[in-house]
């Protein structure tokens, strides 16, 4: 259950509650990040158990939980790097419903997510279908062959610099920040983007303040 919690590391103390502005020793005002605390969520870690975990946290003085990615991710995965569906929250996190339940017990949310790369699998329908295969996704043209997250043939490289890929890929975190269930984003691997200035840049105009 919850034990996973102690892999977690914090931000910064910010327990001195005067001059870090911490309210009840949990969320800062108007989102302020203050000090964050990373869970790597799994089978044995799920939103509900980051629940259960927040009362603890507020005593140490964390704003933010920073959740590891949180989309849906192929089925048994472990670490929520494998991205299937960008557009859902994992079902075997809680989906979308336990995160927001998780929000709402008063700690604020930073969520990793993972424009670089998804899953090169069937469960993927941006790969399974050939057509969406070559809007997604970073092919050789004449090979076929995709751009690799290092050595890991299952992860292929997404094309972000694509509008119309960006806008679906990150409908959900962007509506997430705009409903003020997400504080911020953290983004994993923009260096392997073709563009990682206006990427961000991007972000910035969808409402991503903190980045």
């Amino acid at each position: 259950g919850t034990g996973a919690a102690a892999g977690g590391r914090t931000g910064g103390a910010a327990l001195d509650r005067q001059r870090g502005g911490v309210v009840d020793g949990g969320a800062a005002p108007g989102g302020a990040v203050i000090a964050t605390y990373r869970l790597q969520l799994g089978p044995s870690l799920t939103f509900a158990d980051v629940r259960d975990l927040v009362p603890y946290l507020k005593e140490l003085g964390i704003s933010h939980v920073y959740l590891s990615p949180s989309f849906q991710a192929r089925e048994g995965s472990t670490h929520g790097y494998d991205v299937i569906d960008p557009t859902k929250i994992s079902e075997a996190l809680g989906g979308e419903a336990g995160l927001r339940k998780l929000h709402d017990a008063g700690i604020g949310v930073i969520l990793d997510i993972v424009p670089n790369h998804m899953a090169a699998v069937e469960e993927n329908r941006y790969w399974a279908d050939e057509e969406l295969r070559r809007k997604y996704f970073d092919l050789d043209p004449v090979s076929g062959r995709w751009r690799r997250f290092f050595d890991i043939d299952e992860l292929a490289g997404v094309r972000q610099e694509d509008p119309e890929v960006f806008e679906e890929t990150h409908k959900l975190a962007l509506r997430l920040v705009g409903e003020g269930v997400v504080d911020g984003l953290r983004v994993d691997h923009p260096d392997g983007l073709a563009d990682p200035a206006g990427y961000l840049q991007r972000l910035r105009d969808g409402g991503v303040g903190q980045v």
